[in-house]
């Protein structure tokens, strides 16, 4: 289980970064990508990225501060979800 948890968040943390190019790209108009000309896939695919590091944070057992480093991925995945809600993109 945690080894799924663990390449899921390694998964998700590569295609945020490709999700994020695409973005810049569309965004500065060097090409047209209809889903990427605003900034909703960034917050979809932050929320779920930082949702997932806060689940393997809870799972790991030998890090000292794993609660706090938990706790502030949580706090980064509500606020993009709550951007996401507010229709702020």
């Amino acid at each position: 289980m945690k080894k799924a948890i663990d390449y899921l968040c390694w998964g998700f943390v590569a295609i945020t970064i490709v999700v994020m190019m695409l973005t810049v790209i569309s965004t500065y108009q060097y090409i047209y990508i209809a889903y990427f000309n605003n900034y909703y896939m960034v917050e979809v695919f932050l929320a779920i990225t930082m949702l997932f590091w806060a689940i393997k944070f809870l799972t790991w057992s030998e890090l000292p501060k794993r609660r706090l480093y938990s706790l502030f991925c949580f706090c980064v995945a509500s606020a993009a979800i709550f951007f996401r809600m507010s229709k702020v993109f």
